[in-house]
């Protein structure tokens, strides 16, 4: 029973078809079937990409390759599809070319993968070189007959160590101590700093782990000399230029003094100076105090004064004389009324 079963298991997996894969290898000259007739050829990829990657070469050293990677195209060509070329130029002091093949190792039975996703592949390989330009293009094999437009594919690649900039800040800090500050690169971590006043009075090696992002590194380097105005130059050690890379300068400033107090005047740090400015201050306000409270007394003793000196003045005697055959007598009582009541007369 279990030679059965085995034996269906067997068959099952050599019935699934194996999914294709990549191997690349070098080819500098034109493919052989070039050379030969084709009544019909694969079309073109789909998309082709390309960015820096970096790969381990020993302790503490780094490679920095090329990853090309690109998608086929989705349609009934892919059927006499048997390899994909890449070809990379550099141009930079020297120019540069070279190109691989990469073979299919299947036959594709479909457009797209099982799972239903485009066919991707990859290739790692192709070194990187500093302040260099790549120009990378990549066509399907079979290729187009002699004398025919063939349908392929390029992109442009600019080095990342091209556009490095470690933006270097460097500050005399004192007599015998620089500061320099700067950003390092993901294609190397080791650096030479060095400080030059018509000689050089300072040099450090900096060593930062390895990051795949920028950071900013700080190095304080011990001097022999006078160093404000004085000439940093950095240096980087990077794989593919090793201690030919190019270096970036920078210039020695004062440090900004941040933290200390203002100089105090000599009279007012000491206790003798500033109390007697206290204590004429404090009596200057006494003084005034007591001068507003004495005024305030005397106005309202004033004003009590005066009120009651116009209180014991004598009552004003008014003689009032009206002819007795008049018509209005009520209205001279009303009015010798408001005489006593409101303005202090007596009515004879």
């Amino acid at each position: 029973m279990s030679l059965v079963l085995l034996s269906l298991a067997a068959l099952c997996r050599s019935a699934v078809p194996r999914e294709p894969t990549v191997q690349c290898g070098s080819e500098t000259g034109p493919s052989p079937e070039w050379m030969l007739q084709h009544d019909l050829i694969p079309g073109d990829l789909r998309d082709l990409r390309v960015e820096p990657v970096t790969t381990s070469v020993a302790t503490g050293d780094y490679s920095i390759l090329m990853n090309v990677s690109w998608v086929l195209r989705a349609d009934a060509s892919i059927r006499l599809l048997k390899a994909t070329k890449i070809c990379v130029t550099g141009k930079s002091n020297f120019q540069s070319y070279s190109c691989v093949r990469c073979n299919y190792t299947e036959a594709f039975q479909t457009q797209t993968r099982p799972s239903g996703g485009k066919w991707t592949f990859s290739y790692i390989g192709f070194p990187v070189e500093l302040n260099t330009v790549y120009f990378i293009g990549a066509h399907n094999i079979p290729n187009a007959n002699m004398n025919e437009d063939g349908p392929s594919m390029s992109v442009n690649f600019t080095s990342p160590g091209s556009l490095w900039d470690p933006n270097i800040t460097a500050c005399k800090k004192n007599e015998e101590t620089v500061e320099v500050n700067f950003t390092t690169t993901p294609l190397g971590n080791r650096y030479m700093a060095l400080i030059q006043h018509s000689t050089i009075i300072g040099f450090s090696q900096v060593f930062e782990p390895h990051q795949k992002k920028q950071t900013r590194a700080s190095v304080v380097i011990p001097v022999t000399g006078d160093s404000e105005g004085a000439t940093v130059q950095l240096t980087p050690y990077f794989p593919t230029c090793g201690s030919d890379c190019i270096r970036h300068k920078g210039t020695v400033v004062l440090c900004p003094q941040t933290g200390v107090p203002f100089p105090l005047d000599n009279n007012k740090s000491k206790p003798g100076g500033w109390l007697p400015l206290l204590l004429l201050s404090l009596l200057v306000a006494t003084w005034v105090l007591v001068a507003g409270i004495y005024l305030m007394w005397r106005h309202e003793r004033i004003k009590k004064t005066s009120f009651s000196t116009t209180t014991l003045l004598p009552p004003i005697k008014v003689l009032v004389v009206y002819p007795s055959e008049i018509c209005f007598h009520h209205t001279i009582c009303y009015f010798t009324e408001f005489l006593q009541n409101h303005c202090r007369s007596e009515v004879i």
